[in-house]
Order: C-alpha cells, then sequence, then structure tokens
C-alpha cells in the first residue's frame, strides 16, 4: 500500500486504475480484479480489469443493473462479499451469469472519498469461499489508499489539461494578435466569440486557430 500510495499519483487516471487493479490481485491473491466507476449521472461502467473476463463480469453488472459491485457504490454499504455467488440471492440473476465466467467469490470495496463516491475496487476468485475476512480488511486498507491516490491522479491529469489548454490559448491569441493587430485582450475577445457563435469550447476554437495558423500567417504583411 505505501508502493501504492506513492506510485499511482504519478500517474495517468487509466495507468492509476490498472495499477490499483493489479495491486488488489496480488494482495489478497484473487484470481482477477477490476474497478468499476461511476459517471456523473449514476451510469457504471468498467474502468479496467485484469482480464476480459473482468470486465465482462462487471458489464453484467451494468446490463442487469444488479450485483455486489454496484451495491458497493449505491447503497449506505460500503463493503459485499460473496462466497458463492451463483446461489447468492441477493445477485441471483448476475450470479448464475458470473458462475459462466468462471468466478465463484467476489469482494467489492466502495472507492470514496470525502466529497465523493466514484466506484468500487472488486477481486474475484474461482474458489467457492475463497475470500477471509483478513482478505476483506486488506480490501478495505487497500481500497481506501486506492481513493485518495487515485483522486490525487485525476486532480493532477485535471490540472495538466488545464495547463495544455491554457498553453494552446495563449499560442492562438498570438497568432491573431499577429494577424489582426490585436492586442492580448482583444485576440482573447475574438477567440470567445468564435466560442460562443459556434457554441463550442473555446479551446476547440484555439485548435482551429492553431491548424489554420499556415494559412493565416500569410495574411501578414
Amino acid at each position: 500500500m505505501s508502493e501504492m500510495a506513492l506510485e499511482v499519483p504519478a500517474l495517468t487516471p487509466v495507468e492509476a486504475y490498472e495499477r490499483v487493479a493489479q495491486y488488489a490481485r496480488v494482495a489478497v491473491a484473487a484470481t482477477d480484479s477490476g474497478i468499476i466507476l461511476v459517471k456523473a449521472r449514476g451510469k457504471a461502467y468498467s474502468a479496467v480489469g485484469t482480464s476480459d473476463n473482468v470486465e465482462k463480469a462487471h458489464m453484467l453488472q451494468a446490463e442487469l443493473d444488479e450485483g455486489p459491485c454496484l451495491d458497493a457504490i449505491r447503497s449506505k454499504t460500503p463493503v459485499y462479499v460473496t462466497g458463492d455467488a451463483a446461489n447468492d440471492p441477493r445477485w441471483s440473476t448476475w450470479g448464475s451469469r458470473l458462475s459462466e465466467l468462471g468466478y465463484r467469490s467476489v469482494v467489492s470495496i466502495r472507492l470514496e472519498t470525502r466529497d465523493r463516491t466514484f466506484g468500487s475496487l472488486n477481486a474475484y476468485s474461482q474458489s467457492l469461499n475463497d475470500f477471509t475476512t483478513s482478505d476483506v480488511e486488506v480490501m478495505q486498507y487497500l481500497g481506501a489508499a486506492a481513493s485518495a491516490a487515485i483522486a490525487s491522479s485525476q486532480t493532477v491529469d485535471n490540472l495538466q489539461i488545464a495547463l495544455e489548454s491554457r498553453n494552446l490559448i495563449g499560442q492562438a491569441q498570438g497568432i491573431l494578435m499577429a494577424v489582426y493587430d490585436l492586442d492580448s485582450d482583444g485576440a482573447f475577445q475574438y477567440l470567445r466569440r468564435l466560442s460562443m457563435h459556434g457554441n463550442i469550447r473555446i479551446v476547440e476554437v484555439a485548435k482551429d486557430i492553431m491548424s489554420q495558423r499556415h494559412e493565416l500567417r500569410k495574411h501578414i504583411t
């Protein structure tokens, strides 16, 4: 967990999800592991899995709207465990479908920060009653550490995107200033008007300006 806390924040969100899933699989000697995330409107999707079958198990939950991974996200209980998913009455349809993928035991841990819940960390085993109380505790600690690390990774990624967008807008402003003899504020207002007129984000307008920069520079005398 110490290694994960140091490593994950430096990764992109996708890389972070992959690494956390790998750590979870190893930590509890699971067959596979994966992460389900929720979008702004609560729609769940599989962010990552250590195998194709995990991705299928996640997608089945989203399709059937039932399963421990979803319940860990949506309910008041942050931890769900089953040692025999195929015969667990809580998720009868999903459990029978899960057994076709070869999984019998599942542990699902909510991923959350103080501000929001954003998914679940899930471990799968092909053996019956495979996860012990100690395994569940390890997953809980791992989930807490992973939540903080992933949130930090997302923040870093968002800041990087914001910085890149600002640089792109600045470059577009520079071209407009040279072509149309505008000052910095005038060039930004020009971009803003194009954004409002076309109903597109200002950074997309800047990308269009940059793609046309060679043609625009021909007008500079």
